[in-house]
Formats: C-alpha cells, structure tokens, sequence
C-alpha cells in the first residue's frame, strides 16, 4: 500500500476524526475569550470592591476554561491588577501610621488575593512585595517574607524603581543593624529621594552612635519634609550628643517658626534645656507650651519635675493637681508627688504614695527601691528592711539594695547584719566610697568586741580615700577612726585634724569630739541603735485603689 496517497475516504475520516478532536478547545478558548471581554466591560465601570471581585472571578473562570493564547497573558494581567487594585486599597488601612484595629482579618483577605495572583504568575513583583510587606506585621512570616523578596529582586532589572521598596522590605527582616544599613544603602542607591529609607537609616545610625551620617540624613529629610516632628526630635537628640547644643537649639527655632502655636515645639525646646541643666530656661519654654495648650499633660509634668530640682514644691504640687484633674491616678503624677513629699521629708506620704503604685507594678524594682529609701528615711527601718529583701529576693546582684539595708540594719543596732550585706555588696562594686567608707566605720567603732577589726578598717578607710581623692571629711574622719581602733593614734590624729580642716560646719562638733577621743588615745565607739526606734509602717487605703 503506498502510504503517501490517501484516498478519498480516509480524507474524510480523518477530517472528521480531528474535527471532532479539536472543536472542544476552540469552543472553550472561544467562550474562555468572551469571559475575557466581559471581565474588561465590568472592570472599566467597576465602582466598588464587590465589583472588582466579580472583574477577578471571571478572569479566573476564563483562565479554567482556557483562552487563546494572544489573550492569556492579558488575562493574568487584569486579573492580578484588578486583586491589587482593592488590595492596596486595603492595605492602606493596616501599613499606615495608624493601622486599623482589624488589621489581621484585613491582612488574610489580602493575602487570599496575593494568593490568587501568584498562582498564575509566581514571580509577579507587585504581589510578592506586598505579601513581603504584610509578613512583617506582627504575627507575620518571616520566611515567606524573605523568600519573597529573594525571588523580587532576582526579577527586577537594576534601574527599576521598585528595587528601593525590595531593599526597605529586606532592611527590616535583617537582624544586625549592619546589615539593616547595607540594604539601606541599596535602596537609597536605587532611589535616593525615599524619605522612609533615609529616615531609617538615620535612626539605626543614632542607635549605633554613628551621629554625623545620621545628622546627614536627618537634615536632608527636613529639607524637603520641614514640619516631620518626629525627624527634628532626632535630628536635635543627635546634635546635642554630638556636643552641637546651639544647632539643636537653633532646629527646635525652626519647628517653632513653622508651627508657632504648636506647644510641641516649646516642649522639645525645654526637654533640650533639662539635658544641658539649664532649668530656669527650661521652664520658661514649657511656660510658653503650657500657655498655648493649658491641657498639655507632658508639659505640665516635665514644669512640675523641674520645680521640685528648683526646690519649688508649692507650684510642683499645683502642676501635678492640674495633671491629676486631666488624668486621675496618672502614675507620673502620683511618683512626681511623691518625690515632693520626700523633699518636704514627709516620708510616710511618699512611702504611701510608692505602695499604691506598686500595688500595680509589683516587679518594678527601682520603685520598690524607692520606697525602701523612703521607709529608712523616715525611721521605719522594719518596714525598710523588708523592702530591700524583697528587691534582693528580685535582683540577687542589686548592690545598692544589700548596702542600703546594711546601712538600715546599722541604725537599729545589727551590726553583725550590717557588715554580712556590706561585704556582700563589696563583692560586687569595690569602689563605691561610701560602702567602703560604712564597712571600715563599723569596724572601727562598733562596740560588739568580736565584730570589729581595725587592720581591715584601716584597708577599707585607705581605698575609700583613694577614690574620693582624700577631700570628704567623714571619710577621713573615718580613716581616723580606723587607725584608733588600730592602735595607731598619731595618725589617727592626723586624719581626725585634716577631717576638721574641711568638715562642714553642721558636722564639726561631731569631728572635734572624735579628735579630742583620739588625744586622748581612746578609740571611738557608736550604736546607732541604742537610740533607734522603728516606726510602723504607713498603711494605705486599698479599697480606693484604681487601675492606674
């Protein structure tokens, strides 16, 4: 048979045969194309959302079906630029300043839609940098972030602007600031006006002390972006540590000449004023905020915090009284009033005052500190005692804890305990003067015979010279006391005369007496707590505790 000639009948056979093979698909591309150009009508009258989604499912339909190959790829497109137009629309609700308190329902539908669109198109940049961007909101995938901007930069071309948006996205999943700064760096190489690369770049350099890149940047921002606050407070924080205070000053001007009746301005001028401990002029800036905006809770505390420094406590009070009618039971109040009662050495309102706020802060060691001081000022020494077991018990390193309640114990005549804390606290910073200096006066002084131990005194009292340059005069009069207890009286007499020399008047008939003992060849001896009574503890009333 010659294969090469058909005959008629098999023509025909065969015609028929691919007829009926073929005519599926090209009715389905047919109907595939049709669902094309009904989806681009719709999209082109689209006016809301319910819209743009009926736009997608009948691109998706026709992608099902199959369409022809001139019209596949556009296909995609619309589909992909119609879930990205709602997409970003939402998107602008959880990726601003202010995001919507439904961001993580608003966060799956858009990346339902990401979803949608890279299933037909893996590598389509827009998609993947917005899945990228939403991954780093809280709770977000880390991974899938960076896989996704792997696979956007590998795409892009070198000139493409969307490359900064790759290398910002790629900044913030990076862990070390250094290599945060290098994809900065890339992203302010492809585009160097993108205010929010510069501006993190500017912030990671403050974090990093490197102040003049930062200052660079900072400045650059304001040029074009004058009224950013929150770039001029920066700018001004890294001039002042740069020991530029005048330039601060003089940015903070610039904010105020703009926005003269904002008190914002006057405040940050003030905070500025406190750093370089210029207070009568930090409080004229924050009289000037306050006068523009009366309710400026921050002002009002910051003018209040400067007063008691300035030893004001009448107009503090009244500053925390108009902060406390704003914001009852603000805890910045509350700890403001109790630094006034502390300096009015009404230690027991302090003490009170520091209880209600631990009541809602109970691990907050420096404030437990705090009222512990309070307490041993104010001679509750058992309740004081306690309060620094308790932040001991919190912080087993605290040395300032374990000193101060040696000190406490001290006063009520517990020397053994005294000395046990005063080590302990040596074990840990060996050249505080004043731990040194209280260790070697027990020692020298104590009149428990087995507790006292004059050549270790005499150690003591030497290193606790040597670090306050030999210029206290209790200390030196504490070296005196150490050499009596030592036997050594001519210099004991020495120390005790120097001591005299420059002792204060408030304390020179206490020296004179030690300097006449040591004449004498009698060492000194003193118990605090032959006099000490501990009071009981200020009670507060916790049926009128609020949540703070």
């Amino acid at each position: 048979m010659n294969y090469g000639i058909l005959n008629r009948p098999m023509i025909v056979v065969l015609v028929v045969f691919y007829g009926l093979m073929t005519a599926p698909a090209v009715s389905l591309a047919a109907e595939g194309d049709a669902l094309i150009d009904k989806a681009t009508d719709l999209k082109l009258e689209a006016k809301n959302f319910d819209d743009l989604e009926e736009v997608a499912k009948l691109c998706e339909e026709a992608l099902a079906k199959g369409v022809s190959d001139d019209n596949k790829e556009f296909a995609v497109q619309l589909l992909a630029g119609t879930l990205l137009e709602r997409a970003n629309q939402m998107s602008r609700a959880i990726l601003g300043e202010r995001p919507d308190n439904r961001w993580p329902s608003i966060r799956k539908l858009i990346m339902e839609d990401m979803g949608r669109i890279l299933k037909h198109d893996a590598k389509h940049v827009d998609a993947l940098l917005l899945q990228a961007r939403l991954q780093l909101l809280p709770g977000g995938q880390a991974q899938l972030a960076l896989d996704s901007v792997e696979t956007v930069l590998n795409e892009l071309e070198d000139d493409d602007p969307r490359l900064a948006e790759a290398y910002l996205v790629q900044a913030s999943l990076q862990k070390e600031p250094e290599q945060r700064l290098a994809s900065l760096n890339k992203a302010l190489d492809v585009d160097p006006e993108h205010s929010d690369a510069r501006q993190q770049r500017a912030f990671i350099n403050l974090g990093l002390k490197n102040f003049e890149d930062a200052i660079k940047d900072l400045e650059t921002i304001l040029e074009t972006d004058a009224e950013n606050m929150t770039v001029a407070v920066a700018l001004a924080e890294a001039l002042v540590q740069s020991d530029k205070f005048d330039d601060a000053i003089a940015v903070v001007d610039g904010i105020i000449k703009v926005r003269p009746k904002n008190s914002a301005g006057y405040e940050l001028k003030a905070e500025l004023y406190l750093t370089a401990e210029k207070f009568d002029e930090a409080i004229e800036q924050l009289n000037k905020a306050i006068e523009i905006n009366p309710k400026s809770v921050s002002g009002l505390l910051t003018r209040a915090r400067l007063l008691i420094i300035k030893g004001e406590t009448e107009d503090a009070k009244k500053d925390i009284g108009r902060v406390q009618q704003l914001q009852p039971n603000s805890p910045q109040a509350l700890l403001l009033l109790s630094a006034v009662y502390e300096q009015e050495e009404k230690y027991g309102d302090a003490a009170r005052l520091l209880e209600q706020l631990l009541e809602f802060n109970p691990a907050n060691t420096q404030l437990r500190m705090q009222l512990a001081m309070n307490y041993s000022m104010g001679d509750f020494h058992d309740a004081a005692i306690g309060e620094f077991s308790k932040v001991i018990r919190q912080d087993p390193k605290n040395w300032l804890a374990k000193y101060s309640r040696a000190d406490t114990y001290l006063n009520v005549g517990k020397h053994k305990e005294a000395i046990a804390d005063y080590e302990a606290a040596l074990e840990i910073n060996r050249e505080y003067d004043n731990l040194l200096n209280n260790l070697a006066w027990v020692l020298s002084t104590s009149p428990v015979d087995d507790v006292r131990d004059g050549k270790r005194a005499v150690e003591l009292a030497l290193k606790a010279c040597e670090v306050s340059n030999y210029e206290k005069p209790h200390i030196l009069s504490t070296l005196a006391a150490a050499y009596a207890e030592s036997g050594d009286f001519k210099n004991a007499v020495k120390w005790a005369k120097k001591a005299v020399e420059i002792g204060r008047e408030d304390i020179q008939e206490q020296l004179e007496h030690e300097l006449k003992s040591y004449s004498k060849k009698k060492p000194w001896r003193e118990n605090k707590g032959d006099d000490a009574e501990s009071k009981e503890k200020p009670k507060i009333d916790r049926s009128k505790l609020k949540t703070l």
